[in-house]
């Protein structure tokens, strides 16, 4: 009997801890600037926020829930602010797709999260709706960026890569393979960057008919090895061994038909002698 007079005090209980309870805010004007749910001090369930104009400004879903999983590597923070406009409650988890606006009523950006962590694609628009950027996340981290030229031609596009240890766990620092290209659509650079945008590892850039413009390697944005660099029309314009930004041994300039017009020759970063072969 003791027991019986309990459950349903239990039940209520449990129900009055889950219940969703609806807001609302307001802008001074009295138009609505949000609506939402809380559980608690926490946004939950759909939310939408407005502009003063009326129009969406955003519009999601919040989940008390977390990301479940074995990798090492995913740090998780999952409290994501709604606006710096909106009062407490503040926080919530995202998840799912959510949407942005412009004021003009135009899509600004999706992203999709699961329990507070980005995943999956991402999109930007300007405000006349043309995509400027598409982003790809795995478990929070940025794979790939492509950003967009206003006509839809790809300008470039860039892959993220993570060092993993043993244990798999994240090293300090990534690399970025970065693919640029003119407006033609013809392959403008190819290069490989580190976590603070300086150039490692092989470097090549082309110009606007498609012939290569400059090829070598860098290491953490110092030229490392052998350079070179071509006129528009293919012939060989500059050719020399560069270490750590300095000049090595002998560089060899040439002139659009070819022909070595200059030799300079380096030791021990210095020029000590120039040999001008323009037959001037």
């Amino acid at each position: 009997m003791k027991l019986l007079l309990l459950l349903p005090t239990f039940t209520f209980l449990v129900i009055h801890s889950l219940a969703q309870t609806p807001l609302v805010k307001y802008y001074d004007s009295g138009k609505v600037a949000s609506r939402g749910f809380v559980k608690g001090d926490r946004y939950d369930s759909t939310f939408i926020s407005y502009y003063e104009n009326g129009n969406k400004a955003s519009e999601g879903l919040f989940k008390n829930c977390s990301y479940r999983t074995c990798s090492l590597a995913i740090v998780q923070a999952p409290f994501c602010d709604v606006g710096e406009d909106i009062a407490k409650p503040s926080k919530g988890i995202k998840n799912g797709e959510w949407k942005y606006y412009y004021a003009n009523g135009m899509v600004k950006n999706i992203e999709n999260f699961n329990c507070g962590i980005s995943v999956g694609q991402e999109l930007l628009y300007d405000s006349a709706g043309r995509l400027l950027e598409r982003s790809f996340y795995n478990a929070g981290d940025l794979i790939q960026l492509q950003e967009y030229y206003p006509d839809g031609t790809l300008k470039m596009s860039v892959t993220k890569v993570y060092e993993i240890d043993d244990r798999g766990r994240k090293k300090n620092g990534s690399k970025e393979n970065v693919s640029e290209y003119y407006e033609t659509g013809i392959l403008k650079c190819l290069k490989t960057v580190n976590e603070a945008g300086l150039p490692t590892s092989k470097y090549v850039e082309y110009w606007a008919n498609g012939f290569v413009k400059m090829e070598g390697n860098y290491r953490d944005g110092k030229k490392e090895g052998v350079f070179k660099e071509y006129y528009e029309n293919g012939n060989t314009k500059f050719e020399g061994v560069i270490k750590s930004d300095i000049p090595q041994n002998k560089q060899y300039f040439l002139n659009e038909q070819g022909a070595v017009t200059k030799v300079e020759t380096w030791e021990k970063g210095k020029l000590v002698k120039t040999e001008d072969k323009s037959g001037s």
